[in-house]
């Protein structure tokens, strides 16, 4: 009997363990989140990255005219698109890297971006929304 009082107190601080350990780690990872100057958001769950990159296909559009996030980047093939994410939320950075590089001339983008990219946002228009994202077009080109 005082057998299985220790199995099931082993149960027990084994249980309790792993819980502490499995808030520990989430306020950790989540303090590291806080603080970061960084992006860590991920879009986990977007859709129609396929479409979007066929739509680009059937347009003849070339990923290194396409800046976008590494989402969809994976698609269009990691190292030909311009990867926006750790740009996006500094308007200079912004300007600088993508909208005086006349080679970019689609942004591929969530919604939530618009607001985060702002007034850079003046230099493409709206050409088509898929799914999920939003694509834009430099407004000073024609293809």
């Amino acid at each position: 009997m005082l057998f299985l009082f220790k199995i099931k107190n082993i149960k027990m601080n084994l249980a309790l363990s792993l819980l502490f350990l499995t808030i520990f780690y989430y306020i950790y990872l989540n303090s590291l989140h806080l603080v970061a100057d960084y992006s860590t958001y991920a879009k986990y769950g977007d859709k129609n990255q396929l479409e979007v990159v066929e739509y680009f296909k059937n347009k003849g559009i070339p990923t290194h005219q396409i800046a976008t996030n590494v989402n969809l980047g994976y698609y269009l093939g990691i190292s030909n698109y311009f990867e926006i994410v750790l740009i996006y939320d500094s308007p200079d950075l912004f300007k600088e890297k993508v909208v005086e590089n006349k080679d970019i001339n689609y942004l591929a983008i969530w919604e939530r971006d618009i607001g985060r990219i702002g007034e850079n946002m003046k230099y493409f228009e709206l050409e088509k929304k898929v799914g999920t994202y939003y694509i834009f077009k430099r407004k000073d080109i024609e293809l």
